[in-house]
């Protein structure tokens, strides 16, 4: 029966569940239990007919259970097949609509958690509680499909409703931005409207249509609030107008009559729009107004402007000087500049009333005022940077310090056992330093480490008084311990032949003892707490013996041997093991002698007696073992403190080889000179690894000292790079001398150069070639600087326009001409840089000779002189390429530039009377002979180059002011062309290259100057 009945548990483990199989088992199991009891009460034959009747039935229960199973496996599969299909189906629907659940994973999960059972009869509970979960889930499908549905066609109806309002609205049919915004929306709600019909999922054309309706909405407010901005706009367009308006009227009266008409015109067209509620087109009506009344200002403030322009001019130059020592960090310029504030105030008092003499007499005076402070203010940021080099300096100092210290401490305390809490707000030496440079000065770095270093060393002080009172804690206890030993032990030795119960508690107490002598309390706590279940034994076998007399005595006896024998095995092997060593061997005379004591006893004397010999010797050999225990922990700590201490110093060595290697590195004098440094490097962190400590620091000091020898040699050759840089920066800056007068960007980036080439010298000073060494590389770099500006803008390119720097002129590339023309006509100042004698005169009282007026009273042959004077002078200055010169040009060139190259014009600017530009007669100086009628300009002789009318490419001055020089000869004289300021008759300013004025080339006159063009070299 056993044998068929394990043969039964075996074929169906795993085919169905312990608890069906139990069941199924039930009747053969009762049947077999019968059969025990008879077999117990000795009925053998109905023991063996009940024994016999149990295995038929576990036969029968073997058929039964194969039957169960494969009924069980087919409706599995069955109720999974239509389950999984239900699922499939109802899933492809509820993704479709994006409706998943959480509650359909949970059916999934309990479907992979049936798919997994292996009990037939188990699965088979699954599958109706999974139907019944999904029918639940698929009625409540239906209802939500049904309200999206709902939703969606109602929200469908509120945009259309939305959209019809938002076509409707007037001002979509106006304002350019409205209309926008229209078709903008027509455009989403076609896009969604569509979509209404195709989109299949729902709670997409939901959030479409909703999304849409947020949008129409919000396109509806911003339709109102187009609406109100357009109205506000009109009526702040209005009233700006008419503030504007009266304010022009109130400053300039009825200057020019009818300078008011267009402005007026426009105002009313403006207002009937503002009174039909078109503010659109209101506002723009209001703007084109004010544009006119912009003319109307510009006409009427002309003049006054350029009586003003001389004290501008000077305001401007003193207040940039005054912002510009202001500007300057770290000094403050407000104690120089007490007296230029107060005459700026003065001057600026003067101002107000319109008194313009005494106005820009005080201002000359601020300049006066505006020079001493600059010269001051220059010393004190001279002394300040010598100051604050100091100051770099020692903070340098500082910052090299800290990174070297610092890792190390901080790694003194974190391995410290007793340190736990104390680095939770000091920065990590990897954190701290990670931005730290090896050069590094600034005091934000400066600030931030001896902060950190503070911190630390709250942590460091912390820490000595956790160590001492974590040393009195010890103390304290290891006492506690002792003196409960000590009175638990001295009870026990109160009895006479108790002595040998303590004795493994005494061998204790010994260690205990002496590591308290030289202060190891944690070791002889540990000692006091082992001898405690020795003592704890020995009072119980104190009370044992106490109770029976004569068993106390046989049990003493019997110890007695077995502890003799203790002895001697515990004496023997100790001094075998301390005999190996030679330093103690003359300390185990004493033992010996004992042990030879005890075993005379042994022959002669009682068990009792020879047992306290043995233990007396095997004490003293304790004795001796215990001397050498504390001497050999004494001599591994103090091996562990130094190769902790090793460790730490070649740590410490091996960052401050890093940190300067990192800085030599960089030098490009370093290449290929850090090899034996490597190499005793590479020595020393294979002494680290194979925690040779000692050899690892003597390897690290090896390296830096290498590496000191190297910083020795580079910085010998850093101050021979440093000078010989030096020196070629000076010769650089002589070549940029001559360009400092060109622009006032050559003399700001030469500001720049001299407070670098300030640091260079306070640098070299103190020693520090490497960072002089930088700054002088910016040095180089502003120079460089200067001298691609000098290139690009000063340089002549075909294609580029040109300054001419040396003279300040300009130049205008011409690429149909293939050449440069001068922007303006030549000036007095630009042509006594050649002649400086030179004198433009007078006409009736009126001065020709100002610096910005043209030249006059210079013949042909001056201004061919001029020409060749530039050209050498530009070729000096390396501004000109060889090949390149300076001439007049040919009549054919001054028309088409004069004309910009259009040749149906009559005059210079077009075929219209009178000029829109130039500088003609004025009747006031010549009378009945002036025949320019509707012509006026403001200038009764020459004008100032840059007022003299400016035509489409950037030229001024082709019509009037002066005549030009060309170069085109007819029977021994030479045209000229444009008109004067002297020029009466409009027929005489005409372009025609058949019917030129000619000139005397060797006589000077008081209406003809020239332009100079610019020709590059032929290819």
């Amino acid at each position: 029966y056993q044998a068929s009945f394990e043969m039964t548990r075996q074929n169906v483990k795993g085919a169905l569940s312990d608890d069906r199989i139990n069941a199924l088992l039930a009747s053969a199991v009762t049947l077999k239990q019968s059969a025990d009891t008879k077999f117990e009460e000795r009925n053998l034959d109905e023991a063996m007919a009940a024994y016999k009747n149990a295995t038929n039935e576990l036969d029968a229960v073997r058929s039964r259970i194969s039957d169960e199973e494969t009924r069980l496996q087919a409706e599995n599969k069955e109720a999974q097949t239509v389950f999984e299909s239900r699922l499939d189906a109802f899933m492809n629907q509820v993704l479709a609509e994006d409706l998943f659940s959480n509650e359909l994973s949970a059916i999934q999960a309990e479907m992979a958690k049936a798919q997994k059972t292996q009990k037939w009869d188990m699965r088979a509970a699954f599958w109706p509680r999974l139907s019944q979960a999904l029918s639940e889930h698929e009625a409540a499908y239906k209802i939500q499909f049904s309200n999206l549905e709902k939703t969606a066609n109602k929200l469908k109806e509120q945009c259309g409703k939305l959209i019809g309002k938002l076509r409707d609205d007037e001002l979509t049919k106006r304002a350019p931005q409205a209309s926008e915004l229209r078709s903008s929306m027509d455009s989403l709600y076609t896009v969604v409207l569509n979509l209404h019909t195709d989109e299949k999922n729902k709670q997409t054309l939901i959030s479409k249509w909703s999304d849409l309706e947020k949008e129409l909405e919000a396109s509806l407010l911003q339709l109102n609030t187009l609406r109100e901005k357009y109205k506000t706009q009109a009526e702040d367009a209005k009233r700006e107008f008419n503030g504007a308006f009266d304010a022009l009227v109130k400053k300039y009266g009825n200057l020019i009559p009818g300078q008011y008409d267009k402005a007026d015109t426009k105002k009313e067209t403006a207002a009937r729009l503002m009174l039909s509620d078109d503010h659109y087109n209101a506002y723009l009506v209001w703007v084109a107004a004010g544009k006119e009344l912009n003319e109307a200002e510009k006409a009427l403030a002309s003049r006054a402007k350029e009586l003003a322009q001389t004290r501008d001019t000077t305001k401007h130059a003193c207040l940039t000087k005054r912002n510009a020592i202001l500007s300057v960090k770290d000094i403050d310029g407000m104690p120089f500049l007490e007296n230029v504030d107060r005459l700026k105030k003065a001057a600026e008092h003067k101002n107000a009333t319109a008194d313009l003499a005494e106005c820009v007499n005080l201002w000359e005076q601020v300049a006066e005022e505006l020079s001493k402070a600059e010269r001051q203010h220059k010393l004190a940021i001279e002394a300040y940077k010598k100051a604050e080099n100091a100051a770099r300096l020692n903070r340098r100092q500082e910052i090299k310090r800290i990174s070297i210290t610092y890792p190390g401490e901080y790694d003194r305390i974190n391995t410290h056992p007793l340190a736990k809490g104390l680095l939770d707000k000091v920065t990590a030496p990897k954190k701290l330093l990670a931005s730290v440079t090896p050069d590094a000065d600034d005091k934000a770095t400066w600030t931030h480490l001896t902060a950190a270093e503070s911190v630390l060393k709250t942590a460091t002080k912390e820490l000595e008084k956790r160590i001492t009172a974590h040393l009195e804690e010890q103390r304290t206890t290891a006492l506690a311990m002792q003196k409960d030993y000590t009175e638990r032990v001295d009870k026990i030795l109160a009895v006479p032949y108790a002595h040998d119960l303590v004795k493994t508690a005494e061998e204790h107490a010994t260690l205990a003892k002496q590591a308290m002598s030289v202060q190891k309390y944690e070791t002889a706590a540990f000692a006091w707490k082992d001898a405690q279940p020795a003592l704890t034994t020995a009072e119980a076998q104190l009370a044992e013996l106490n109770r029976n007399d004569a068993l106390r005595k046989a049990a003493m006896e019997k110890i007695q041997k077995t502890k003799i024998a203790t002895c001697k095995t515990e004496f023997n092997t100790i001094a075998d093991t301390l005999s190996k060593d030679k330093t103690v061997i003359a300390t185990l005379n004493k033992p010996a002698a004992l042990a030879d004591k005890a075993e005379a006893i042994a022959k002669t004397g009682t068990t009792e007696d020879t047992l306290k010999a043995w233990q007396a010797a095997l004490l003293s050999m304790k004795q001796v073992e215990a001397e050498v225990t504390v001497r050999e922990k004494a001599k591994h700590e103090r091996e562990l403190a130094l190769k902790r201490k090793l460790e730490g110093e070649s740590i410490h060595a091996k960052q401050a080889f890093k940190d300067k290697r990192e800085i030599l590195v960089k030098s490009p004098f370093a290449k290929g000179r850090l090899g034996d440094a490597d190499k005793l490097a590479g020595q020393a962190e294979d002494a680290m690894k194979n925690n040779l400590s000692d050899k690892a620091v003597t390897s690290w000091k090896l390296a830096m000292d290498k590496l000191e020898d190297l910083e020795n040699d580079l910085q010998a050759d850093l101050k021979t790079q440093a000078e010989k840089m030096r020196d070629d920066v000076l010769k650089q800056r002589k070549v940029t001398a001559q360009w400092e007068e060109w622009d006032p960007g050559v003399g700001e980036k030469l500001v720049a150069y001299d407070v670098t080439m300030a640091m260079v010298r306070d640098l070299m000073d103190q020693q520090e070639f490497m960072n002089a060494g930088k700054q002088l590389v910016k040095c180089k770099e502003i120079l460089g600087e200067i001298e691609t500006f000098v290139q690009e803008k000063f340089v002549a390119k075909p294609g580029n326009d040109l300054i001419l720097g040396e003279v300040g002129m300009q130049f205008r590339w011409l690429k149909d001409l293939n050449v440069w023309v001068g922007v303006y006509e030549v000036t007095n100042e630009q042509y006594r840089k050649f002649k400086p004698t030179h004198s433009s005169r007078k006409h009736e009282g009126l001065t020709l000779n100002g610096d910005t007026q043209p030249v006059c009273w210079i013949s042909y042959y001056d201004a061919l002189a001029y020409c060749t004077w530039l050209t050498m002078t530009a070729s000096m200055k390396e501004v000109l390429p060889t090949g390149y010169k300076f001439r007049l040009p040919t009549k054919k060139e001054w028309v088409t530039y004069a004309t910009c190259d259009n040749p149906s014009n009559i005059y210079p600017w077009g075929n219209k009377w009178p000029a829109p530009y130039g500088n003609f007669a004025n009747r006031e100086l010549f009378g009945k002979a002036w025949n320019l009628r509707g012509y006026t300009d403001e200038f009764p002789v020459t004008a100032p180059v840059s007022k003299s009318g400016k035509n489409d490419w950037g030229l001024y001055g082709v019509a009037g002011n002066v005549w030009e020089w060309t170069a085109d000869k007819y029977n021994g004289k030479f045209a000229v062309f444009g008109g004067a300021w002297s020029s009466v008759d409009k027929r005489l300013l005409q372009v025609d290259l058949d019917n030129q004025n000619y000139a005397d080339p060797q006589k000077d006159y008081d209406n003809i100057g020239f332009r100079v063009v610019l020709e590059p070299a032929e290819d």
